[in-house]
């Protein structure tokens, strides 16, 4: 039937694009119709990028029994084993490419990712050795997305953030669960310092502030996770803060 037809020409597909990708080294050379080498003369193999950062991706697709290039290849960059064939190039007459790749802020910063190429159009008919590959590490940026402080505060209680107050990716996503430096200054002296932890998305916590008696401190906030997140800090200049409060009351001679 037309249905168990069409089953199978699916099938056939299938079973011809893995058969034509061949990573073994030890492979007979007679029986590759080409060869494509990652050649990149500046290393990029297990080197950290930063999100949105661009690398440049060269190779060569050729026959190398015969070192000839094959010409008016596309070929295409496979992320992490998906092929993306937006991101290509075309081989010259010596069988070379370049692609420039974008590193895509979706990548996960706390694994490795590997870039490949692969040979997309026209599809050779018969197999292609695939020898190199390149293994990455990506990282980002952060900052603090913080409003300025207006209330004064008092000595012994929390210095609370707004609720829109968040530490961030440079992408604009809460950083969560991570912890935070802050110091008081008194001028150029710390008097005191510990850490502050973000909730599960971002939001920065209450920080205590020092019963030290000083009317005008500052905050400064500091975050790094190295090496996936890079630096960031936030002062909050003269922060004012109540301490040896005193009532006076004026009461009338006569208390009822």
């Amino acid at each position: 039937s037309i249905f168990i037809i069409f089953s199978a020409l699916i099938n056939l597909n299938i079973i011809s694009h893995n058969s034509n990708k061949v990573q073994d080294e030890n492979v007979k050379s007679s029986g590759i119709w080409a060869t494509l080498d990652l050649t990149n003369p500046i290393g990029i193999n297990e080197t950290p990028h930063t999100y949105n950062s661009i690398i440049n991706v060269q190779g060569r697709l050729f026959n190398r029994i015969f070192d000839t290039g094959k010409e008016n290849y596309t070929i295409a960059l496979e992320i992490d084993d998906i092929v993306n064939s937006s991101i290509a190039g075309i081989t010259d007459s010596n069988g070379d490419f370049q692609i420039d790749y974008t590193i895509d802020p979706s990548l996960d910063i706390f694994s490795s990712h590997k870039i490949e190429a692969y040979v997309l159009f026209p599809p050779p008919s018969v197999s292609v050795e695939y020898r190199t590959y390149y293994t990455i590490t990506v990282n980002t940026t952060s900052y603090f997305d913080v409003n300025d402080l207006i209330d004064a505060k008092l000595i012994g209680e929390s210095f609370d953030f707004d609720g829109d107050d968040y530490l961030r990716y440079a992408g604009g996503a809460g950083i969560p669960a991570s912890s935070i430096n802050y110091f008081w200054y008194d001028g150029a002296v710390i008097v005191d310092n510990n850490t502050v932890s973000t909730d599960l998305t971002g939001l920065i916590q209450p920080i205590s502030i020092p019963d030290i008696g000083i009317a005008d401190l500052d905050l400064k906030l500091t975050f790094q996770s190295p090496p996936e997140i890079g630096y960031s800090e936030v002062l909050f200049a003269d922060t004012k803060v109540f301490s040896n409060i005193s009532c006076i009351w004026n009461l009338s001679s006569t208390i009822r």
